[in-house]
């Protein structure tokens, strides 16, 4: 099968590859996938109303946390799932990245290196990813004598939309694509192509590339129509198993929102409410705000 290359973001170079994108052919198809499944409305969208509770960890002030300059989600990042270069080397979309607690957790446990990272799972042995996340969530407070406050909340001042690419809508959208007359061939996909293939290749852990090309899609063809960025499924999970075994009280599917913005973008849409020493105290007071568990 010859080399899928994009029909709607032509490049003259490519000078971006490695680090968390490693197939320019699949950044290609996904993109393409994300542009026409949003031009004929097979990706939907999804309001986030005003006041809603989010949630960020981030060892910068929660003012701070709420400015893409101060927290490394530029322009040029190399290492983020829905934001940064283009394979072109050009600069793409900054993101802020919040999360339900659920995301934020996982997210949190993920990256602190805590969790068991990848290995061989013996039957009986210890889940570290359960372990991690239990710890996490059942810490009282921050690092005695720390007086760390790194669990940020902040409420929407107003309401934003953004583009679903949650497992389920991604599904219908797959499933769309791989049962039109033709749909495989357009995007250069095996005949053993699945809807959930697919959905593991946007969810990969290490390799960015089919996460970013449909999200800089989103961006390219959405943000000229008021889309203000993603809601996704976490790529993380809270067991060894890849499985999901409990919420932490806003819904069992840990959720990522990717707000695109500029380099420079201070988010004013988010108010900030208060910063936390652990997860739990955060988790705790979140519960009895006004705003909290609103699903989208």
């Amino acid at each position: 099968m010859p080399t899928y290359v994009s029909r709607h973001n032509s490049r003259k170079q490519l000078v971006v590859l490695g680090e968390r994108i490693a197939s320019a052919e699949s950044y290609d198809r996904f993109y393409d996938i994300g542009w026409e499944g949003f031009q004929r409305r097979a990706l939907p969208l999804a309001w986030l109303e005003a006041g809603r509770l989010l949630f960020r960890y981030s060892e910068a002030t929660i003012e701070q946390s709420r400015t893409l300059r101060e927290v490394d989600k530029s322009t040029s990042s190399r290492r983020a799932r829905y934001s940064g270069i283009r394979l072109s080397g050009r600069e793409g979309q900054g993101a802020l990245y919040m999360g339900s607690l659920g995301g934020v957790v996982r997210e949190r446990v993920h990256y602190s290196g805590s969790g068991s990272g990848a290995g061989l799972i013996l039957p009986g042995g210890i889940d570290h990813t359960r372990v991690a996340i239990r710890t996490l969530t059942s810490v009282p407070v921050a690092a005695a004598g720390s007086g760390a406050k790194f669990f940020h909340v902040y409420r929407l001042r107003a309401s934003v939309l953004l583009a679903d690419i949650r497992i389920v809508a991604l599904r219908n959208m797959f499933l769309d694509v791989l049962e039109a007359p033709g749909g495989r061939a357009r995007f250069g996909l095996s005949p053993a192509a699945t809807a959930e293939g697919l959905i593991h290749a946007v969810l990969a852990p290490q390799d960015y590339s089919a996460a970013r090309g449909l999200a800089d899609a989103v961006c390219d063809v959405g943000t000229a129509r008021g889309i203000a960025g993603l809601m996704a499924t976490s790529a993380r999970t809270d067991s060894d198993s890849g499985m999901i075994l409990e919420n932490q009280g806003d819904g069992v599917e840990g959720l990522v929102y990717a707000l695109f913005g500029s380099a420079e973008a201070r988010l004013d849409v988010l108010q900030p409410l208060a910063s936390y020493g652990s997860f739990r105290e955060m988790r705790d007071a979140a519960q009895v705000m006004p705003g909290f568990g609103r699903v989208a």
